[in-house]
């Protein structure tokens, strides 16, 4: 016969299982920018909020990392690009975008900012963190759609038909 508390660790166990697998149904995919490099800063996941950037609204990327370091200073650096096309670029203080000294388990929201008058399709990310000696600490990478923009499909494929 069970007891109440082995009911009650059973049910514990169960909860955390549902919410371990809302929040990792909720994540977006991502790759490492050098699948064979051993990161100093290894991201386990990435939240997109909403799910679908849209532009002239605030968009948040929140990155769940670990670390073995302690990390004091240095900077998150976003390149987004449509196809082979640079479009945006910024750099923002890691310490503006996570407690610091970050260590072991943390996470960085960013905030990304699409405009309006960008056309909607398909973009990509590279989110690059660098420690307080420029060092790379780590290297994502992942997609994302935007709408809301100026209501036109990009397709980068017609661009060079002649």
């Amino acid at each position: 016969m069970a007891t109440k508390q082995s009911l009650l660790a059973a049910s514990a166990a169960c909860i955390s299982l549902l919410l371990l697998l809302t929040l990792a149904s909720s994540l977006t995919a991502f790759e490492f920018c050098d699948k064979g490099k051993d990161y100093p800063v290894r991201v386990s996941g990435v939240k997109m909020v909403p799910d679908l950037v849209i532009g002239g609204e605030p968009n948040f990327f929140t990155i769940y990392a670990s670390t073995n370091k302690t990390i004091t200073q240095g900077k998150l650096v976003s390149a987004i690009t449509c196809g082979s096309f640079h479009v945006h670029s910024e750099a923002e203080d890691i310490c503006t975008l996570t407690s610091c000294p970050a260590t072991a388990d943390f996470e960085v929201t960013h905030q990304l900012d699409m405009p309006s008058t960008d056309p909607n399709g398909a973009y990509a990310i590279r989110m690059e963190m660098f420690g307080e000696k420029d060092e790379e600490l780590s290297c994502i990478s992942l997609g994302y759609n935007l709408t809301g923009g100026l209501g036109l499909e990009l397709n980068i494929t017609n661009l060079f038909i002649a």
